[in-house]
């Protein structure tokens, strides 16, 4: 959608759980977005805080927004994927409850919108504190984008707080598999139906803080435990994904041969059967980079064979 002829109706889906620390700041970037036609789908998991009363107060002074909570709580997927279902506009973007939009952050993205993708992001930094620094570069990385699935179980700069996707992926997207990031989701399973698109600007501001929910894992003391519990994460991301009809079969080909290899790894000692699946797959282990020289390639596919990561 490179020029914007018509202004559609968007949907911002917003998932919120004891939230109330950060949620007026991410409320006030979306309701101040440049595109005003906007409807704002909050739903709250059972929050024990402040924060519905937070929702309602800013429902009351602003028609866009809908709000719902959950009796129980169902954790970040599924209360996202019942945020979705709420959604009524074609496109829809995903906010956290604790982050910084650019003002022009949905404006620019549907300016931006390449050609043929059902699945678009953007560029987010991490910061914590009160305000973020505006003027740091990005890390030099080469950005997915296309429709070569298997790159993205090895890197995805893909996080839900910076993405929008149209509401016809929910087709073949939901619903979410059980124990899958529901963002790594919709955009591999966009990666095998049509394309994922990237607009190359910062335009989100991910507040890091240690209630994130996505850093259960990363956050595990002991280096042994946390790669073999990372590895049997990834086999199960494998193993999920390749129940959908979708899956083309030179994909999943590949992803049983990388799946095999980390089900032999019980530990975190060298393997040479991944070291020369990284060497021989290294345009897909290391799509990421924008450069590699053999001595790179080397090291990093060693480092791989370690942990399997």
């Amino acid at each position: 959608m490179s020029q914007l002829s018509t202004f559609p109706l968007i949907s911002i889906a917003l998932c919120t759980y004891n939230g109330a620390a950060y949620l007026r700041t991410q409320l006030d970037t979306i309701l101040a977005q440049t595109y005003s036609n906007l409807e704002i789908v909050i739903v709250d998991d059972a929050s024990a805080d402040d924060t519905i009363h937070i929702i309602r107060t800013y429902a009351a002074a602003d028609s866009r927004i809908r709000y719902y909570q959950n009796e129980t709580n169902l954790g970040f997927n599924k209360n996202f994927e019942r945020a979705v279902s709420y959604c009524t506009a074609d496109y829809i973007a995903i906010a956290d409850q604790d982050d910084i939009w650019e003002l022009h952050k949905i404006e620019a993205m549907m300016k931006h919108w390449p050609e043929d993708c059902l699945f678009v992001y953007s560029l987010s930094k991490d910061f914590d504190g009160d305000e973020p620094i505006r003027n740091e570069k990005n890390k030099l990385q080469q950005y997915y984008t296309g429709s070569d699935s298997k790159k993205l179980f090895f890197n995805s700069p893909i996080h839900g707080h910076a993405s929008m996707f149209h509401r016809s992926l929910l087709q073949d997207a939901i619903p979410f598999p059980p124990n899958v990031f529901y963002d790594w989701w919709l955009s591999v399973v966009a990666s095998s139906v049509s394309k994922v698109g990237c607009v190359p600007l910062t335009l989100t501001y991910h507040r890091v803080h240690p209630d994130n929910s996505s850093r259960t894992l990363v956050n595990i003391p002991d280096k042994k435990e946390r790669y073999q519990q990372l590895r049997e994460q990834r086999i199960h991301f494998i193993e999920m994904f390749l129940k959908k009809h979708f899956v083309q079969p030179h994909i999943r080909s590949f992803l049983l041969r990388y799946k095999n290899r980390l089900e032999q790894k019980k530990d975190n000692s060298f393997s040479l059967t991944l070291f020369m699946f990284n060497i021989r797959s290294s345009h897909t282990v290391f799509h990421y980079k924008k450069s590699m020289s053999m001595l790179s390639l080397f090291k990093n596919s060693y480092k791989r064979a370690k942990t399997g990561l």
